[in-house]
């Protein structure tokens, strides 16, 4: 029997996706998007605010107990249109915001929560809205109702930071994103040591090899779970957002798999799997499809774990084409209630299919010692 509760289990359009799930003292919302009309561009951005509103209501929470929203949209001219709404809808102290564009058959938003409040499974005496939760900064210089980390539960979630590089020479530009995110954890006492989980964004492709070598450089072993995919940009641009645990050396239990360096992260009956890629074969696209789930299916094993204790699914394809496929074979290995999932394309020169999953199980942790 699962230890998460899931809400919103069933919907029209017949996902297979749960609208939140709670965990511990968290809840996961899915990635809700609506259509952009460019007659009244706003609309469908308080569609989706109200939605998630909605959401959190039924688990008696608020935005202020929001920790880090995912803000995507197929246009990037469509942004200021997703900051004008989100300033009516947050308020001080902000949540951490990660903002990019996506590849989508449709022009669309579409945004998903991480909320906190101590107690709300029960685990933890109660507490009151944003209980727990403290931001670092506030709203940026163009007007964004953000913080630039937030930290809830002993946890660490960043807004996405990032600059220009030389494509010719992108060392020093990546540079300046590692030394961003050192000075943020120096703030709240805490070093790269502390990092579960370290997110890149890149908007060329040949950018990718140079951005992961300077992670293997930053961080020691174990490293922290490490994904990084391309959005398109106007610029040549890196940037990143982290997830850490305070003193995760002593807290967080790495695992490694034979030859992808970290596979998952334990810590407080939460297990962090690191994102999976296969290459898509247009003949016959379910193979590596299957061999994507077969992996994480694997990992969650030797935690005694299943599909079934999965929260949250992180999904990223490169191509709509083979949209269908992908959620048959996802079918195949999830079963009702389905996860929390948000899945958005990202830029590539192949057809690929990347996921990543975040399990839990009251115990778990206890119980791996």
């Amino acid at each position: 029997m699962s230890d998460i509760e899931f809400l919103g289990t069933t919907n029209e359009y017949n996902i297979p996706i749960s609208m939140g799930a709670v965990a511990g003292d968290f809840f996961f919302t899915w990635g809700y998007g609506e259509l952009v009309v460019d007659d009244d561009p706003k609309d469908g951005v308080r569609k989706v605010f109200e939605h998630l509103k909605g959401l959190l209501a039924e688990k008696g929470l608020t935005f202020a107990d929001v920790v880090r929203a995912t803000c995507m949209c197929t246009r990037g001219e469509d942004f200021v249109h997703v900051k004008d709404v989100a300033c009516e809808f947050l308020r001080e102290p902000f949540p951490a915001l990660t903002c990019f564009p996506i590849v989508c058959s449709d022009v669309i938003y579409e945004i998903d929560l991480i909320a906190y409040k101590r107690g709300l499974s029960g685990s933890s005496p109660q507490g009151s809205g944003g209980d727990g939760i403290q931001s670092l900064g506030s709203a940026d210089a163009d007007g964004w109702p953000l913080a630039r980390a937030v930290t809830a539960g002993g946890y660490l979630y960043s807004s996405d930071w990032g600059n220009a590089v030389d494509p010719g020479n992108p060392e020093p530009g990546m540079r300046n994103v590692f030394e961003y995110f050192s000075n943020l954890l120096g703030e709240k006492g805490m070093t790269f040591e502390d990092v579960i989980q370290f997110t890149c964004m890149v908007t060329r492709e040949d950018l990718i090899e140079p951005f992961e070598a300077m992670y293997q450089q930053t961080f020691k072993q174990p490293s922290p779970l490490c994904a990084t995919f391309c959005y398109e940009g106007d610029d040549v641009a890196a940037k990143a957002f982290i997830v850490a645990r305070q003193d995760a050396r002593r807290q967080v239990r790495f695992t490694s798999g034979s030859d992808r360096g970290t596979e998952s992260a334990l810590v407080d009956d939460f297990l962090f799997v690191s994102n999976h890629t296969e290459k898509v074969d247009p003949a016959d696209p379910k193979t590596n499809m299957r061999k994507v789930f077969e992996r994480h299916r694997a990992v969650l094993a030797k935690f005694g774990l299943t599909f079934a204790d999965v929260v949250k699914a992180t999904v990223r394809v490169s191509s709509y084409d083979f949209f269908q496929d992908y959620q048959a074979v996802y079918r195949e290995y999830f079963q009702m209630p389905y996860p929390a999932r948000t899945t958005y394309g990202s830029v590539r020169a192949d057809p690929i299919l990347e996921l990543d999953v975040l399990a839990y199980k009251k115990g778990l942790t206890e119980g791996a010692q």
